[in-house]
């Protein structure tokens, strides 16, 4: 069987898709409400209580870092580090591929694109709240995620 560098690539990085603040609200408060009735769920549920706990913890914990990079920084700040993501890509490029050069250039572009996201978000709202405010006022999450 071939190898790609493709292939290779998903499983170095790890992609999730976690990365963006959307996925993150979305599965936190649906694992929210099914912990919240715990009792009408399967048994399979039950028993994964404490591991789907563990992963309630896990998105709130990726959500304040989030937060917290998107409400410490402006808008210049995103621009420039996309801009010096680019300057590196462009480097890799001009010199050449190997395959660590090649994960680097997607880790970079994947990046951007999360920071492009940043940005549209900052020009909707200037501040992120805390992730219950979005579960109880379910139109301010509308207003981010469209």
């Amino acid at each position: 069987m071939k190898v790609s560098l493709k292939n290779i690539e998903n499983i170095i990085l790890k992609k999730k898709s976690e990365s963006t603040l959307a996925s993150i609200l979305m599965e936190y408060a649906t694992l929210n409400r099914k912990l919240a009735n715990a009792d009408s769920q399967s048994w399979y549920f039950k028993q994964a209580q404490e591991s789907t706990n563990r992963k309630l913890e896990s998105l709130l914990d990726r959500y304040k870092e989030i937060r917290s990079l998107f409400n410490e920084n402006s808008i210049d700040y995103f621009i420039h580090k996309i801009n010096k993501n680019n300057s590196h890509i462009a480097h890799f490029k001009e010199n050449g591929m190997n395959s660590i050069s090649y994960l680097t250039c997607t880790s970079l572009s994947d990046e951007n694109a999360f920071i492009t996201e940043l940005i549209r978000l900052k020009s909707k709202t200037k501040t992120l709240m805390p992730i219950d405010y979005y579960l109880q006022k379910p139109e301010e999450l509308l207003i981010l995620i469209n």
